[in-house]
């Protein structure tokens, strides 16, 4: 059975239809007027679209219209609804939709258009595919008891049992793929080059599957502790903890260097620490087939990953390399130890553009009284604005962050937060 949206502008009559479809087995949702129905189809696309002519706000005509010049859904089958009985008003209403039934009308004819469309639509199987928001409690393939444990604007990650290796894995599948044959393709092959990276602080991946109906998803360890971004809301670092997580962070971005992968969103929300204290980069590759159309490193026009700790060249779509990581790791370090991006929160994106292209390095000893000259030495390198003259390697800053001087037993004892 189908989900299906119904836009119809008459209480009687959307209920009457209603009625009818779920009497069939189907899903049934309903919108009053030609701007909500339409914001509710790109929200959670139906399989199949009940649609009157006559709305408010917008007529079905131009709902139909918007539904065909969509990218992703513009082969939603559509039925539509009419008590006109002009030819012009037809002829208008099938430019864009698949069949139209005039009011009133019986159910047995309703049914009957409905289970034609669905049957010869080919939207029905990639909506399905589409839906990996809803698998919790279900199993595919070898991995069992699917467990929502995250999810993101683009994504969704379950925790699973695999059944042939017997252990806890992650699965991660993200949401635009099945309806995207290009995208698909560049997904796969990316994820490929990511699952090549092996190193203690990077999640690697295991391996990349399918499902039945044509959804890829990464497969990966199942890691208990928290992302960066999940600790910081609770206090800033001690110094001690913050040089321990950057160099290790730094330890993985190196082996990924050494393959020529540029990870290009390192930030917090990225970052996973686990209960035994080790830290695991997450998502490497992602940002490059999210909008890459072929395996270069390095494309000019292309701006990716998250406003706050982009370095100026990446905001201005100018080539990146291992540098922009560079970049992004010092501003993750000055957020450890004061708990703000050096560069604004995001929410005012023009205000951190205009903060990371044209303002000052944020200057630690405005939060912290007597900070190591080597850790001012690291933040005035990682974030120099021209990339020249940044480290050239994360090797030679991993060299300055082991000569960070970490006062006091606890790494505390002077240097000291002001606020």
């Amino acid at each position: 059975m189908a989900q299906i949206l119904v836009i119809e502008d008459s209480p009687a009559m959307s209920k009457l239809i209603e009625l009818k479809l779920k009497a069939e087995g189907h899903q049934v949702r309903v919108a009053e007027d030609g701007q909500r129905g339409f914001m509710a189809i790109l929200n959670e696309p139906p399989e199949l679209l009940v649609l009157d002519v006559d709305l408010p706000y917008m007529d079905g005509f131009e709902v139909a219209r918007l539904v065909r010049q969509h990218e992703q859904i513009h082969n939603l089958p559509i039925l539509m609804l009419t008590g006109r009985s002009d030819v012009d008003s037809r002829l208008r209403g099938l430019e864009h939709a698949d069949d139209y039934i005039n009011k009133p009308f019986n159910s047995q004819e309703l049914n009957a258009r409905v289970k034609a469309l669905l049957r010869r639509s080919s939207f029905v199987r990639i909506v399905k595919a589409r839906r990996v928001d809803e698998l919790s409690g279900e199993s595919i393939g070898q991995y069992a008891k699917l467990e929502e444990i995250g999810r993101g604007g683009m994504s969704v990650v379950y925790k699973a049992h695999d059944k042939v290796l017997n252990r806890d894995v992650a699965l991660k599948f993200f949401t635009d793929l099945a309806s995207n044959g290009e995208l698909k393709e560049r997904f796969m092959r990316e994820a490929k080059a990511a699952a090549r990276l092996n190193h203690a602080n990077i999640c690697n991946v295991y391996t990349i599957d399918e499902t039945e109906d044509g959804h890829p998803f990464m497969v990966m360890p199942f890691l208990e502790g928290y992302t960066l971004e999940a600790m910081l809301r609770e206090k800033p670092l001690d110094l001690a903890t913050t040089v321990n997580y950057a160099k290790q962070i730094a330890r993985g971005l190196a082996s990924a260097h050494r393959l020529g992968i540029v990870h290009r969103d390192v930030k917090p929300a990225n970052i996973f620490i686990t209960t035994q204290g080790t830290v695991k980069l997450l998502d490497f590759g992602v940002a490059r087939w999210q909008r890459f159309e072929d395996t270069q490193l390095t494309r000019p026009g292309s701006m990716i990953g998250t406003i706050q700790y982009m370095p100026p060249e990446q905001i201005l779509s100018r080539e990146v390399d291992n540098r922009a990581d560079i970049w992004a790791l010092g501003a993750v370090i000055f957020e450890m130890l004061t708990g703000l991006s050096p560069f604004g929160t995001g929410h005012n994106m023009l205000a951190s553009i205009n903060s990371i292209i044209n303002e000052g390095i944020p200057d630690l000893e405005n939060y912290y009284d007597e900070p190591p000259q080597m850790l001012l030495n690291v933040m005035k390198k990682t974030l120099a604005k021209d990339p020249h003259e940044r480290y050239n390697s994360i090797l030679e800053l991993l060299e300055d962050l082991d000569q960070v001087e970490v006062p006091g037993p606890n790494g505390q004892a002077t240097f000291i937060l002001r606020y």
